[in-house]
């Protein structure tokens, strides 16, 4: 039986990885308002109630770890709505992938390599890219 810390840590261990994730999602549309030209960051942050430094921090956070992603995190954001179907395809396109990986034998293909490309047939596979641009993404790897 859990003890009494454990059942309220449980709760609060969700309520932190959501909040992680919202702002993720923020920090993503207020990227895209203030990269678009759509909203200055003082804007922002007034219809968010917030001070632009945070708007700042929010995005430069944002960009920095949208570059340290492996294929397999872009796959994971596209799929929990973090990144658009654009954004996905753009880093899936642009990514170098690592190792260049081949099957070698029939136990092999079993093995999931999160940065290489096995990460494109995930996104196939989820449905969050159609069968013309699974096509087009390996042809050009």
């Amino acid at each position: 039986m859990p003890t009494p810390h454990r059942q309220l840590i449980n709760p609060l261990r969700t309520v932190v990885q959501e909040s992680k994730r919202i702002e993720r999602r923020v920090a993503r549309h207020a990227n895209h308002a203030a990269t678009t030209g759509k909203l200055t960051q003082t804007e922002i942050a007034n219809e968010l109630g917030v001070s632009q430094s945070t708007v700042s921090r929010l995005i430069k956070r944002y960009n920095a770890t949208k570059e340290d992603l492996s294929a397999d995190n872009f796959v994971d954001a596209a799929y929990h709505g973090e990144i658009t179907h654009e954004e996905l395809l753009n880093l899936l396109r642009n990514h170098a992938y690592e190792p260049a990986y081949r099957v070698k034998g029939l136990l092999d293909d079993y093995e999931h390599h999160p940065n290489s490309d096995d990460a494109i047939y995930d996104a196939f596979y989820l449905d969050l890219i159609s069968e013309d641009e699974l096509d087009d993404l390996l042809t050009k790897m």
